[in-house]
């Protein structure tokens, strides 16, 4: 499994000490981070409750 918690939310409170958000690389490149840890803990959880079918023992009506 894939760590998704910890240091992010860390790292974007220090880019915000470094000043001006809409100038600053580091800011963005921390929340583009956490959005895709976001997306791995939702498609883990897909997953974790994915079921696989056998289409050959299934009947349909």
């Amino acid at each position: 499994m894939i760590s998704v918690q910890g240091q992010p939310s860390a790292a974007i409170a220090e880019a915000r000490e470094k000043g001006d958000l809409s100038e600053n690389a580091e800011y963005d490149a921390h929340v583009k981070h956490k959005e895709r840890e976001m997306k791995i803990s939702k498609l883990q959880d897909v997953l974790s409750n994915a079921r696989v079918l056998d289409y050959q023992q299934s009947r349909f009506i």
